[in-house]
């Protein structure tokens, strides 16, 4: 049965990229090829080492999910193929050298007095210092969440997610080649100094789209079809991680106790690596490809049992790290069974359907799942017609819907990460716009 959901699955995503390869609009399906790639797959190959408890709920929330992402990647591929209206007409908004100048200062202030509010470099530490495993992991947490305000650390997402992409392009689209290259390497080392991948991986894609889609549109389905490319290798790397796990289960027992699953073999090894296995595809494998599916699995089995209620609203507003679910998770399915691999304030984040279940169960994953069309549908919903400046934002957000629904909330997506200011600036320039065309 199971086979049979994933085939049907499959045709489905083949469909889309056939029909945004017939309207030469491949960008549009990122969302829904990232779900697919990163949670779809992985839980399907994951499904034999998972407890029962919470399972087939987890699967109905990745499903709903799923077909939300292709619902919108619909919309927005028939959308976008429709014929430019008002490609001439030149709109007023956009950057003033002044506005420029101060957001140019942000992007430089901010990473040096993050630096000294936390009161270290875990980047430095670890280059210099040769930092161990769990020395890096303790710099990160001060550095990220435990050693700075909680509006500073959402202050520095905003930073990085929003002002850094947007300033490189704009230099780099008014051809100061070599400011744009001081301020991406700036930016580029600031998110490379909390040592974690997501964020370089954010900046470096935000930077990468915005910059094609406004300067080189004729190029957009070939890079739909590289990504494409890019995500089978994902999905070959994964499986093949899997295979050398499972066949090398012996090499470094399990815990007493811990399901011998490919992630959790993994975690048993030393330097949570297989001798032999390539660091690229054992970070590819781990990290990315079988962890989030894992992760989330375990807040759909936490929640699914009757000795845990439903989270209550008030949970969002916890500040305490040790006291959010997210760190109550690692401690009780990781660091309880890995004591030496992970440190108290470990955070096991959700992907965003099982964060919407921990609230109250697949009704509101299904109304996250509305939310997300909601939301897709907002971004694509002027085609390509808007001006640049609007153009810009718009694939931003797109980035958004693209790298963090498996392994990030709705809420944490939409504010600590920034997607809702970047949303109401489109608003705000699309009304803006309108006004400007209709005085015209």
């Amino acid at each position: 049965m199971l086979f049979v959901i994933l085939i049907s699955l499959t045709i489905l995503l083949f469909l889309l990229v056939y029909y945004a390869l017939l309207k030469k609009e491949m960008l549009e399906i990122m969302p829904t090829l990232a779900w697919f790639t990163f949670m779809v797959i992985p839980f399907f190959y994951s499904i034999e080492f998972f407890d029962k408890t919470g399972t087939n709920s987890q699967f109905l929330g990745i499903i709903l999910v799923y077909l939300s992402l292709l619902l919108g990647d619909w919309y927005s591929i028939k959308t976008k193929s429709k014929i430019l209206t008002n490609t001439d007409v030149k709109t007023e908004i956009g950057f003033s050298g002044n506005i420029q100048l101060v957001l140019i200062l942000v992007v430089i202030a901010i990473p040096i007095i993050h630096n000294l509010i936390s009161g270290t470099s875990p980047l430095l530490n670890y280059v210099f210092k040769g930092s161990s495993t769990a020395t890096v992991a303790m710099d990160r947490a001060l550095y990220t969440k435990l050693g700075i305000p909680h509006f500073f650390a959402i202050l520095s997402n905003w930073v990085t997610n929003i002002i850094m992409p947007l300033i490189i392009v704009r230099l780099f689209s008014q051809k100061k080649y070599f400011w744009s290259l001081i301020i991406f390497v700036w930016s580029l080392l600031y998110a490379l100094n909390s040592t974690a991948i997501g964020t370089v991986i954010f900046l470096l894609f935000s930077i990468g789209l915005i910059i094609l889609t406004l300067k080189f549109r004729s190029f957009k389905n070939v890079f739909g079809i590289i990504l494409i490319v890019a995500v089978v290798c994902v999905i070959l790397g994964g499986l093949f991680f899997r295979a050398i796990a499972l066949n090398n289960v012996d090499e470094c027992p399990s815990p007493t106790g811990v399901v011998k699953s490919p992630t959790n073999i993994i975690r048993s090894c030393p330097n949570n690596t297989l001798p032999g296995l390539s660091p690229i595809i054992n970070k590819i494998g781990y990290r990315v490809f079988f962890n989030p599916v894992e992760v989330s699995n375990n807040w759909y089995k936490h929640f699914s049992m009757e000795k845990n209620k439903y989270r209550s609203f008030s949970n969002l507003f916890e500040q305490d790290t040790y006291l959010k679910t997210s760190n109550l998770i690692g401690a009780e399915y990781y660091l309880k069974n890995f004591p030496n691999d992970y440190n108290k304030w470990l955070n096991a984040y959700a992907s965003i359907d099982a964060d919407a279940f921990s609230f109250g169960g697949l009704p509101l994953v299904f109304l996250v799942s509305i939310l997300l069309v909601f939301i897709r549908v907002f971004i694509s919903s002027q085609g390509n017609n808007s001006p640049p400046e609007i153009l810009a934002f718009e694939n931003l957000a797109l980035v958004y819907l693209v790298l963090l629904p498996f392994t990030a909330s709705i809420q944490a997506i939409l504010i600590p990460q920034g997607l809702l200011p970047v949303l109401l600036v489109v608003l705000y320039l699309r009304k803006r716009n309108y006004l400007n065309i209709s005085k015209l």
